[in-house]
């Protein structure tokens, strides 16, 4: 998903921000590049039009919201309207399988907040989002019951 950034000082310029994947990081591109690494780790350097250099950085706030948090010299920049309690607590119920499913239950239940908090910053209407993340969370509980039966056949049970 891609985020659009408005910056003083970038105005002839495109600044978008990618969220991370499962195992990437969110991307901050300038006119359709990545933007350079800064001085320190997890620092970018963008360069504004009259010269100046900014230190920005981009945190993955959480595992289920996709959307991060950027920091540019010390000020947040909000990209999006945070999730309300009840999509936090709709996109999050498949968690619930890791008290009764312990390490299967607790990924196949994180593989679905994942996808539901995504599925919460789609484009999709309201309903439409509920509806598809309920199928999701259901398709967590039967995943996690299949590979259970499946691991229990496996190792002679």
């Amino acid at each position: 998903m891609e985020y659009p950034l408005t910056l003083p000082g970038f105005e002839g310029r495109r600044l978008v921000v990618q969220s991370g994947g499962l195992f990437s990081g969110p991307k901050l591109m300038i006119d359709g590049r990545p933007a350079p690494k800064g001085p320190k780790r997890r620092q970018l350097l963008l360069h504004r039009d009259d010269g100046a250099e900014i230190i920005a950085q981009l945190r993955q706030s959480n595992f289920v919201d996709p959307v991060p948090q950027v920091i540019i010299d010390g000020q947040t920049i909000t990209l999006a309207e945070p999730l309300k309690w009840y999509h936090w607590l709709w996109a999050g119920l498949p968690f619930a399988l890791v008290f009764v499913g312990g390490l299967l239950g607790a990924l196949a239940g994180g593989l679905a907040a994942y996808v539901n908090g995504r599925i919460f910053r789609s484009d999709l209407n309201g309903f439409a989002k509920y509806v598809v993340t309920g199928f999701f969370s259901v398709s967590a509980v039967i995943a996690y019951f299949v590979l259970g039966i499946l691991f229990t056949l496996a190792i002679g049970g």
